[in-house]
């Protein structure tokens, strides 16, 4: 009975071993099934559930809380190096991006700096050329004034910005000296427009088509008093080069006007002198002004006096007594008639026509017409202000068509949308219009 009961006891324990082993396989296998599934996506943020949990992959059912774990997912494994139905890389790409790499290897050479130091020797000699230019034009300006200074001084109390006796420089090319306290004129300005000789492109350019030239311009503006030349008379008068006169014309609105002719004088034939009354030319130009002029006619540019010439520059160019001298202060060489001169003599020569310029300040403010070239010069500019009113009716007449044409067109554009019915209405009204101002048209030359 002792045996049997033993051998019943074994055969419980091996049922049981059994038993214990076959829930170990059973473990096992649950837990190969839960590495073989895929990830499952993390909830999104913000949609989550009071006392939800979550399990860490491989591990056995490990709650935790996501609010402590907040935005916790597993790492995205890159994609591969080469996906399926993606070619790699050519041979001729592999050759050509190993060149590449060579070359940016390859120690670089002199000859391969060779654009850069040419630019930057162009703008070293334009830098150069830019110095020597500015100032060779400010030794230029000096000398002009150093020669001039005892006649400015004979004539003005007060030379250049608060007596500094200076040019004071627009540009490396353009210095410019304010005059007053004389009688007879209110302000002078003398302008020097010297060539751009800071500017190696337009020296070079002047080499081979010369278009700049050395310019003097001297303006004596009048006030509204007699002291300072308010007083002077209602005339034009001008002289300049033949070739020069389009120009002129063109460049003062006085001197365009058909009244102002031409007159024969004693200066030279390349010379031509213009004005409004043929008393003027004849009393102003004596035989001592002329003979100078006739002299160094190389010189001149324009001589111009007048009642209406326009000053300002735009908007603000307004007509004004004032009287113009522009010629030229040094003159090429090359040019017919010049000659060989040094500059100290063509700096003299610029002396001469500023005290001609300077003698025609009282000259021309106290000049006394007659009466009777009087009376010629007011038929002249009542025939002036005639023209004058016959443009600006021009003018506004072909403004107002202008305006007229772009209503209709702007019209026609609304009433390309609208429909038939309304276009006949429109056009029926038009046609209404249109015979009311015939009708009235007529009714008007009846009267």
């Amino acid at each position: 009975q002792v045996s049997k009961t033993q051998a019943a006891s074994a055969v419980v324990d091996d049922d049981e071993d059994e038993d214990e082993e076959e829930e170990r396989r059973f473990d096992r296998a649950a837990m190969e099934e839960e590495d073989d599934e895929p990830p499952t996506p993390p909830p999104p943020r913000g949609a989550k559930d009071k006392g939800s949990s979550s399990k860490i992959k491989g591990t056995k059912s490990v709650d935790f809380d996501e609010e402590e774990f907040e935005g916790f997912q597993e790492p995205v494994s890159p994609p591969p190096a080469n996906p399926k139905g993606q070619k790699g890389p050519t041979q001729e790409e592999k050759l050509k991006a190993q060149k590449i790499v060579r070359q940016m290897r390859k120690p670089k050479e002199l000859k391969d700096f060779y654009p850069e130091m040419g630019a930057c020797v162009m703008i070293l000699l334009y830098g150069l050329n830019y110095i020597y230019g500015w100032m060779k034009n400010k030794g230029i300006a000096t000398k002009y004034l150093a020669i001039c200074t005892d006649i400015l001084e004979e004539n003005f109390a007060l030379i250049g910005i608060e007596g500094s006796k200076k040019f004071v420089s627009e540009s490396a090319n353009q210095y410019k000296l304010y005059l007053s306290g004389r009688l007879n004129c209110e302000s002078v300005q003398i302008t020097l427009d010297l060539k751009p000789r800071q500017d190696m492109l337009s020296l070079v350019w002047d080499f081979f088509k010369p278009f700049a030239e050395d310019l003097v311009t001297i303006e004596v503006f009048t006030g509204q008093t007699a002291e300072t030349g308010g007083s002077m008379e209602k005339f034009c008068m001008a002289v300049m080069p033949k070739n020069d006169e389009t120009k002129a014309r063109e460049n003062n609105k006085d001197l365009e006007i058909a009244t102002t002719r031409k007159w024969k004088t004693g200066l030279h034939d390349s010379l031509i002198c213009m004005s409004d009354e043929e008393e003027v030319p004849r009393d102003l130009l004596t035989d001592a002004v002329v003979e100078a002029i006739n002299n160094h006619k190389q010189y001149v540019k324009l001589m111009h006096f007048s009642d209406r010439m326009m000053v300002g520059v735009g908007s603000g160019r307004r007509p004004t007594n004032c009287l113009k001298t522009v010629h030229k202060l040094l003159p090429s060489d090359r040019q017919p008639g010049v000659g060989e001169k040094s500059q100290t003599d063509k700096l003299q020569v610029a002396e001469l026509y500023l005290r001609i310029a300077f003698r025609y300040i009282d000259r021309v403010t106290t000049y006394t017409l007659s009466n009777a070239a009087r009376e010629r010069l007011k038929k002249v500019q009542a025939s002036i202000a005639e023209m004058e009113f016959k443009k600006t009716r021009a003018r506004r007449e072909a403004e107002a068509r202008q305006r007229k044409l772009d209503k209709a067109l702007k019209e026609k554009e609304a009433m390309e949308g609208r429909s038939e019915a309304e276009q006949a209405k429109y056009e029926e009204k038009m046609r209404k219009k249109q015979m009311k101002k015939t009708v009235a048209g007529k009714v008007m030359k009846m009267k």
